[in-house]
Parts: structure tokens; C-alpha cells; sequence
């Protein structure tokens, strides 16, 4: 028997590990945690109720998990069936079954309340504490949850709850702020690792401060700091922009797309403001902009 025989038997009967079956959708009713039931009823049809033509029909419910003062709470949402009187398919003899409708929630088809995703968040960022530890914590309380399910929960918070209101936020700023005050400073982006052995260099970007009133602060990423990238960041807005003397700024004195949009643009102050660097006292160069002022 060759050597390439014996390396393929000895490959055949090496033993596969067994994977785990799925366990489904874990049944939160077995924890041993106080519970709040909320019952959501449909005020048309208790009309119908109160007036003999529909009839409840039972529950829908659906459980989470919500944190309090004192610990977990299971949350128990029970939402009222209907079932009309007179509402008979002909065809088939079925009576049809009103099911009150789902209040909005933040993560559709989860088990995470605001309250306990806030916690979590608060315990991660406010305290500096691992997923791992407050795994650990849940654990003792009677809660198993994973950290790689609260690390989704962080994930889902920060881009699309987080994203959602610094959306809100800019929006707010273009609508009514005075001045907005705006920096850009450069940032090495560090390129995605893929099965390619060789390293690549980092990628240059912009992170854009604004600065709002004495409202908002957020950061905006931008590829390239350009005039188009800079004109398309403060479209819209009508008031000051307070920069320093760089020239992709000029687009802000220019229409947005080359179009006379029946506004005037013009530079309202220029001046040098004292700064250090290195322990050495220089200026920089700012300017005050008018954007978007009617005529």
C-alpha cells in the first residue's frame, strides 16, 4: 500500500466532529423573572365589541426582556384578537381573526427592549466594561445572553439608531442654525484585509467637525476634501460658516450646480486668530462666510 493510500484511510476514518442541533428561538417564559404583561386592544373594534357584533377572540403575545431598577423583567405583550359576528366566508365557512396591530419597536423580531439595550450600552461605553463580564452578569441573574447577541444589539444601535439621529441632527442645523463653525482634519483609513499576503497603505479621508450654535457637534466622513465635497456638505443651509482660509471653501460663495438660485454669497470678515504649535505661538487664518443669504 503507497504512502498516498495510507494518508487517504487514515482521512476516512478520522472522526467529524458533531455539530450541535439548532435549539430555535429560546423560550423566554422559562426564566425565572418577574413578569409584566401589557394588554393592547383595538378601540374600533371594542366599539364592535361593546355594541354585540364582534366577539375577543384570545391573544397574540410576544415576549422580551426589559431592565429596571432591581433587575430583569419579562415583558409580556399580549395583543387582542377579534372575531366579527357576521363576518362568514361563504366559501369556505372560515370566520376571519382581527389581530390588534404591533406598536412600533426598535428591533423588529427581538428580545431587546430600549430599556435593556440602553443599559447595555451605558454599562459598555459610560463604564468601559467587555460584553464579556456583563455576559457573565446576566448569567447569575438568570439571563443567558450571549455576547456575540449583545454585540449585534451594539451594532444595530449605533448604525442605524445612531446614524438616524445625527440625521436628524444635520438636517435640524441646516433648518435653523446661525452659524456653523468647521474644521476638516485628515485621517488614515486602514485598508480591508483580504487573502492577499502583500500590506497595502493606508487610504487618506477628512472627518468634517460642524459645529452649530451652541446645539449640535457631529462629524461627517468625507472620501476627499474637495469643493464639490464641501459645497454638497453645506447645501441648503442659510447663515454664517465660520472657516479658516482654505481655498475649498470658495465654493460656498459660488450657487450650488453653477445655477442662479436669486441669492447673494459674499465673505463678511476675514482676520488671524492666535494658535500654538510645537510651543510657538502662529495664526490662523479664518474667514466668516455668508451662505445662501437672500438678496
Amino acid at each position: 500500500m503507497g504512502k498516498d493510500e495510507r494518508s487517504a484511510e487514515s482521512d476516512d476514518e478520522t472522526p467529524q466532529p458533531k455539530r450541535s442541533k439548532p435549539t430555535g428561538r429560546r423560550d423566554l417564559r422559562e426564566l425565572p423573572l418577574p413578569e409584566e404583561r401589557i394588554e393592547i386592544a383595538d378601540p374600533a373594534l371594542e366599539e364592535l365589541v361593546a355594541e354585540g357584533k364582534a366577539v375577543r377572540h384570545g391573544f397574540e403575545e410576544s415576549v422580551s426582556l426589559k431592565r429596571q431598577r432591581g433587575g430583569m423583567r419579562r415583558v409580556v405583550v399580549a395583543r387582542v384578537k377579534y372575531r366579527l359576528k357576521d363576518d362568514i366566508n361563504e366559501a369556505t365557512g372560515a370566520v376571519p381573526v382581527y389581530t390588534t396591530p404591533m406598536p412600533p419597536v426598535m428591533f423588529e423580531r427581538s428580545i431587546a427592549t430600549p430599556s435593556l439595550v440602553a443599559h447595555i450600552a451605558s454599562r459598555k461605553v459610560t463604564e468601559g466594561m467587555p460584553l464579556f463580564p456583563l455576559e457573565d452578569s446576566f448569567r447569575r441573574e438568570g439571563v443567558p445572553l450571549d455576547r456575540g447577541l449583545m454585540s449585534r444589539w451594539m451594532e444595530h444601535a449605533g448604525a442605524t439608531l445612531g446614524a438616524t439621529i445625527v440625521h436628524a441632527m444635520r438636517q435640524h442645523v441646516l433648518r435653523t442654525a446661525s452659524c456653523i463653525a468647521t474644521d476638516a482634519t485628515g485621517i488614515a483609513v486602514q485598508p480591508i484585509r483580504t487573502h492577499e499576503k502583500t500590506r497595502k497603505p493606508c487610504k487618506k479621508a477628512h472627518f468634517l467637525v460642524q459645529i452649530a450654535d451652541r446645539d449640535h457637534v457631529f462629524f461627517e466622513y468625507l472620501e476627499r476634501e474637495t469643493s464639490a465635497a464641501i459645497g454638497e456638505a453645506f447645501r441648503g443651509f442659510s447663515g454664517y460658516v465660520q472657516a479658516d482660509a482654505k481655498s475649498v471653501y470658495d465654493a460656498l460663495l459660488e450657487p450650488p450646480d453653477k445655477t442662479d438660485d436669486g441669492c447673494e454669497r459674499q465673505e463678511v470678515g476675514c482676520g488671524r486668530m492666535p494658535g500654538a504649535s510645537s510651543g510657538r505661538p502662529r495664526f490662523k487664518r479664518t474667514r466668516w462666510l455668508v451662505k445662501a443669504l437672500r438678496a
